[in-house]
Order: structure tokens, then sequence, then C-alpha cells
């Protein structure tokens, strides 16, 4: 963060003196009267005048969404497509979230998509760039629609690349340390035949062990449990049955990204949920024996 002394300084497209408190919701007045902003970004900009931030950090949370749109989904299309938007307005719940998470959306069948912004990139002095990864209050409209095989492990090399990126491009441009990176991944299978997941499962262990990633992840109808526990690790992961409702996962995903961009570092998430509950058909699977309580605060 810099120390503002200039009127010039653009905030909201107005000068710094002539924003209010009620241009910032979730920000409380403070006693400092300096100006302080955050140094613009191409993912978004935060900025206080006079004020005080309510969470003792405002770095960015990256959230990767990988999601399978191969033929074999296409009773879940309608769900999955209603649950992306839903874990956007999950996050935007907390104003603060819906800036300071930067969402990336991956689909995949028979070729990977990374679901991509037009953006403006000041700080590169670029008139426009395509933005693999935005605030999630401007994350775009996304519509999958099922065809194809499945190409889940291109899928994960991808969003592991996109993450590893991101977060370069975070800590070398603006000086900013990112939290703990969430890797969301819906799918209801292996690879396509003649694949295997070696190259996945290996880079995904790394960064997991590393702290640079945690996994969630959501198998559904005829996925194999084994695949599963390669990709998401011994601690767990979700299943659904074949035809079941994977909405409370999809709500659970939102809530869950949304505490993680707000809340204070190193403070356990609170998250209310109905998964893993007779209530729910939505199952939580862990070898390691860990409970769903456990798993969220992991």
């Amino acid at each position: 963060m810099t120390t503002n002394d200039a009127a010039k300084t653009q905030v909201l497209n107005r000068p710094v003196d002539q924003t209010s408190t009620s241009d910032f919701p979730g920000f409380s007045a403070g006693s400092s009267a300096q100006t302080q902003v955050l140094e613009p970004t191409r993912l978004g900009r935060v900025a206080t005048s006079g004020l005080t931030r309510r969470f003792a950090s405002v770095e960015p949370t990256n959230i990767i969404i990988a999601a399978d749109c191969s033929s074999s989904v296409h009773g879940s299309m309608d769900s999955i497509n209603a649950g992306l938007a839903g874990i956007k307005s999950s996050i935007c719940k907390d104003p603060v979230s819906g800036q300071t998470a930067h969402v990336s959306v991956i689909s995949f069948s028979s070729e990977v998509k990374v679901w991509r912004l037009r953006d403006q990139d000041s700080s590169q002095g670029l008139d426009e760039v395509d933005a693999a990864f935005v605030p999630a209050a401007e994350m775009p409209e996304v519509v999958l629609r099922a065809k194809g095989a499945t190409h889940l492990n291109d899928a994960i090399l991808k969003a592991v690349e996109l993450e590893r990126e991101q977060v370069h491009r975070q800590v070398r441009l603006h000086g900013q340390n990112p939290r703990r990176s969430l890797l969301i991944i819906l799918s209801d299978g292996a690879d396509y035949p003649g694949k295997n997941i070696d190259a996945a499962a290996a880079a995904l262990s790394t960064a997991v062990a590393k702290g640079k990633i945690k996994v969630m992840f959501l198998g559904f109808g005829d996925y194999k449990p084994e695949i599963a526990e390669r990709l998401a690790g011994s601690d767990g992961w979700f299943a659904a049955d074949d035809g079941a409702s994977i909405d409370d996962f999809l709500e659970l995903a939102g809530k869950y990204a949304r505490v993680l961009s707000s809340e204070e570092p190193g403070k356990v998430p609170a998250v209310g949920t109905k998964v893993g509950t007779p209530d729910s058909p939505i199952r939580f699977c862990s070898p390691a024996g860990m409970t769903l309580r456990e798993y969220l605060a992991s």
C-alpha cells in the first residue's frame, strides 16, 4: 500500500477528495488522516479514503473452477451453469470478497477452455488484454454445453499453470502476497480412453504439499473414487450419486470461497452447510478420517 498525497489520484473514476465512506461498503471510519490506496492492478482495485479496513489483510485469494462439460454430464449441465453463477453471487455477498477473490473458470471436454474477460491493464500500458483471472464482481457469465470427451488431466495441468502464473504476476508486478489458492473441480469420471491423470496428480500433489493450492473435488455420477483421491488427496473430496442434485456442494464452494477471501489470515472459516448430513445428497469422503469441519479448516 502507498500513502496518497496527490488530489489527482483517481478512485472510482473520481478524485480521492471527492469520495466518502458510502463509496466503500464494508469499510468503517478510522482515525488515520492519510489517504491510503492499493496499487492499481488489472484485476481490480480496492481503495480507502481516510478509512480503516475491517480486515487485517487485503491480499487476494485466487479461485480456479474447473468444470467438466463432456457429453456424459448432460444431465447435470443446468446445475453446473447455475452453480457457477451462484458461486459468484455468494462471493459477492461480501463486497470486499467481490474484489479480493480473483476467479478463473476452466471448462473441459474434448478441449480445455479458459473463459476470459477483456480488461484494461493500465499498469502495463496496454489497451486491452485477456484476463484469465478477474475479481469475482467482474466474473463473466459462463454458459457451458455438454459435448465431447473428458480431458481431465489437461484441465488440471492448465489450472496449476494459470495459478502459478497468476501468483508470479501478483508478487512480481504488484508486490502482493496472495493467500493459498482454491481449486474447485467438478467432474463425473476419468480422463478419456488412452489417457491417465499421472501428470495432473503429480502437479497437484506438489502444489498442495507446498501450501499453494487447496483442492475441493466433487465427483458425481460414475466418477472413480481412486481418481478423486489422487487429485484431492487423502484429506477428502465430495461425492454425489448419479442424478442427484449437486446444488449443496456448489453452495458450500461459494460460501467457502467467500470466507477464504475475506477472513483474517489464519482464522478458521465458519461455513454453514447441509453437505454431509442426512438432508443432503452430497457426501464428504475422507480416507484420512477427517470431519468436514476439520477439512474446511485445514
